[in-house]
Formats: C-alpha cells, structure tokens, sequence
C-alpha cells in the first residue's frame, strides 16, 4: 500500500512538472520570427539568383551554338560549292558567278548575308561586315608565284586557278572569321597556259 501511495505521488509530480513546463513555454517571439523569415528569405533569394545564373548561361551557350552551326553550315557549304567550279564566268570582289562540274550555274553573293545562288547561306542574324573574293592566277612567266587578284575581266578569267574568300561576321558583339581556299577543277581542254 505505501509502495502504491508513493507511486501515485511520483506521477503526480511528473504530471506537475510536464504542466509547468508547457505553461513557462509561450511560443517564439516577433524576434525570432523576423530572424528566422529573413534567413529563408536569403537561402531562397541565393537559389532564385543561382537559377537565374544557369538559366543566363545556357541561353548564351545555344546562342553560340547557333552560331558555331551557322559558320560550320556557310564554310561548308562554300567549299562545296567552290570546289564544284570549272568554269568562271564573274570574278568581282564581292560576287562571283560560274559554271559547276555538274552543269549547274553558281552565284555567290557577298552583300549584308552570305547568298548562295540568291538563297541566303546560314543564320539571318549573322551580319556580314567584311567579306572578300582573292583570285589567284597562274603567271605566264615561269619562275613568278601566283598573282593574286580582287576583280578579273575578260581573258583573265581563264587564269584562275585557285578562289580564296575571307569573311567577317558578326552576331551579338561576338565577331568570327572564315577564311576558304578552293582550287579550280579544270578540265585539258580549258587550260590555256
């Protein structure tokens, strides 16, 4: 019976106990609120910034394989074209005109875009802001080099041996360079030197 008095006494005082504690306990104060909103806030703020980042970064990313595409798509395309040339029929600085081993007409154009018998060759918000037409003859005399030249007329449009052609584009400040050197199939019956 004592035994069984002072057991219920001990649960009467840790019943006590539990009843004090949750009556000294009044919740967080404003302070602790305040700190604890501003700290979700800075963790939420540093992930909305580092995804911001990210999403920046993969923008310029595929800008600049779009870009990489479309100077890989006109040097490409112009060499193909260029070394497919048998016969040339205008040799200006900015335009050149000829016949393909195929029997096809070719026309290059150089003016705002690079223009592929008047089809425009690559990305349209790739500006040209350079871009020029070298020719390169065989000299009549034998010891002399190449003669390289920007505009041919006439009976020298049949000296040409090799096209060079250097661009300059730009896209969004990022300014890239292409240079293509293609040499003239020709057929015995079309070399005159």
């Amino acid at each position: 019976m004592i035994l069984s008095k002072s057991i219920n006494h001990l649960k009467v005082i840790v019943l006590l106990r539990r009843l004090s504690f949750l009556k000294d306990q009044r919740g967080f104060t404003a302070f602790e609120l305040i700190i604890a909103i501003q700290l979700s806030l800075v963790v939420i703020g540093l992930g909305y910034v580092s995804y911001l980042f990210s999403v920046k970064l993969v923008n310029k990313w595929q800008k600049k394989i779009v870009v990489e595409n479309s100077l890989s798509q006109i040097s490409t395309t112009l060499t193909k074209s260029l070394d497919q040339l048998r016969v040339i029929h205008q040799a200006g600085p900015e335009e050149l005109s000829g016949l393909q081993l195929n029997g096809d007409t070719l026309q290059v154009n150089l003016q705002d875009h690079v223009y592929l018998n008047g089809e425009t060759v690559g990305d349209e918000t790739l500006l040209l802001i350079s871009a020029e037409f070298e020719y390169l003859l065989n000299s009549n005399e034998g010891g002399k080099p190449h003669i390289k030249m920007s505009k041919l007329m006439g009976s020298n449009l049949n000296k040409i041996r090799a096209v060079k052609c250097f661009l300059t584009l730009k896209n969004s400040g990022q300014s890239c360079e292409v240079e293509i050197l293609s040499r003239l199939i020709k057929y015995r019956y079309n070399i005159t030197d």
